[in-house]
């Protein structure tokens, strides 16, 4: 079923860039590679596969054989790597070259699918330093993160950070992670409160704070 799935995807992005190649468009549908790359199943399964690859691979039990070790040399190898195309990824769309930029998407992709499987294993000095109060407030808000990344709620924040140079990375990540924070604290954890007590049932543990 896995692999008739993603045959059929496959299959059907392949279709789409023929079309949009030979011009066969409707009213303009899909003739936009941006948009095809961007907002189309076609081009976001990538995201989805490695995801599912990463649960099977972890159900299978392959990280058992990884040492503790070896697991935190793994996921600070990932981290450098994602950082490093995060950078030529940031440099490639301002520069236009939408192949490299997307090229760049999918490398960290697939090196946080790895960086996860990484962190499986709880033991190693990798997790238990993201085990600490600071990083597990950071996931919490990190939904809202998923959600502001590109929606106009980022142009104040990209124009500030637009103005930092070399930090521009480093400060836009910091700035929306701070905006996410307020933004948890003020709207989804008070909806959270108002949901469970209209509605009934008990808070989960640990989502108290």
């Amino acid at each position: 079923m896995a692999l008739l799935t993603a045959a059929s995807l496959g299959a059907g992005a392949a279709t789409t860039v023929m079309c949009h190649r030979l011009g066969w468009t409707f009213a303009g549908f899909m003739a936009d590679s941006r948009h095809l790359l961007h907002a189309t199943l076609s081009g976001r399964f990538p995201e989805f596969a490695v995801g599912m690859v990463c649960a099977f691979v972890h159900r299978a039990g392959v990280l058992r054989r990884l040492g503790t070790k070896q697991a935190t040399a793994l996921a600070v190898a990932c981290f450098a790597a994602i950082g490093a195309c995060a950078a030529w990824k940031d440099c490639a769309g301002h520069r236009g070259w939408l192949g490299p930029s997307y090229a760049g998407t999918y490398a960290i992709v697939l090196l946080s699918g790895i960086l996860i499987l990484a962190l499986t294993r709880e033991e190693s000095w990798a997790s238990r330093v993201l085990s600490v109060r600071l990083a597990v407030y950071l996931g919490k808000v990190s939904y809202g993160f998923y959600l502001m990344q590109v929606s106009n709620l980022m142009i104040p924040l990209v124009t500030i950070a637009n103005r930092l140079g070399p930090l521009r990375l480093p400060a836009l990540f910091v700035l929306m992670n701070l905006f996410c924070a307020v933004c948890f604290e003020l709207y989804e954890k008070p909806g959270r409160r108002f949901i469970i007590a209209r509605f009934g049932g008990r808070e989960p543990r640990g989502e108290t704070a």
